[in-house]
């Protein structure tokens, strides 16, 4: 599977972006890239790349992997161009749960000194739209003048309250398809709630500062690094 290795994957996507093709050959692809961007590259326009070292040796392709010059240059210039975009996730497909468990799930989480909650006689289960933003960057460590390498930080972060999404959740929005008839098929109001969340720049952007916040932490916090850790601008999306 030549899409195994996430930065050659990463590349080949690129260079589809770019206006090139190419072709899976099992442990190479073959890489048909147009004349202005072979030129840029300083590549034939025919390029057969790997991830793995021994068929790089073995049968001469360029081994392109996470760290490699050229799949940073590539991502330095998707970051140039600003790789950010809204998305809205696939209803899921499992069936609500009625008002009684939500009631029950809400007395558990909702202590109340005196009384009870209760439900509306009139209330019905409506969608809501949460909006979150995911960052990520890719993060640079150097643990000597020789010895340094990169890898990627990401943290999901809940846009109005700013708070960091729990690791299980992350994982599972992560892995989560996009709908592309969402927009359409959004409920009356819920359009212009997704409008809204997307361009709402006060809480984008102190959402924004909240992650960059968090991803410096945790690059600072790695055993890995013995120097404060650099990283480039963030790319993100709200979903």
């Amino acid at each position: 599977m030549i899409r195994k290795e996430a930065g050659l994957a990463f590349w080949l996507d690129w260079v589809e972006h770019r206006g090139g093709l190419w072709e899976d050959a099992g442990d190479t692809a073959l890489a048909l890239l147009p004349a202005f961007l072979a030129s840029e590259l300083e590549l034939p326009e025919e390029t057969a790349v790997t991830a793995d070292p021994d068929v790089a040796r073995e049968d001469g392709a360029l081994l392109l992997v996470t760290g490699h010059p050229m799949v940073a240059r590539a991502a330095e210039s998707v970051l140039a161009a600003g790789d950010t975009g809204t998305l809205t996730l696939t209803a899921p497909r499992s069936v609500p749960p009625d008002a009684a468990t939500l009631l029950s799930k809400a007395r558990e989480h909702l202590p109340v000194d005196h009384g009870r909650l209760d439900p509306r006689s009139d209330a019905a289960l409506e969608r809501a739209l949460r909006p979150v933003l995911r960052v990520g960057v890719p993060v640079g460590y150097e643990l000597s003048a020789e010895d340094h390498f990169q890898e990627q930080a990401e943290v999901f972060v809940d846009v109005p309250s700013r708070l960091q999404l729990p690791a299980r959740v992350s994982e599972r929005l992560a892995r989560t398809d996009r709908d592309p008839r969402a927009e359409s098929a959004l409920p009356a109001g819920l359009g212009a709630a997704v409008h809204h969340a997307s361009t709402s720049r006060p809480d984008l952007a102190a959402a924004l500062a909240e992650a960059h916040r968090m991803v410096e932490t945790a690059a600072s916090r790695s055993p890995r690094s013995t120097v404060p850790a650099t990283h480039l601008p963030p790319t993100g999306c709200i979903c």
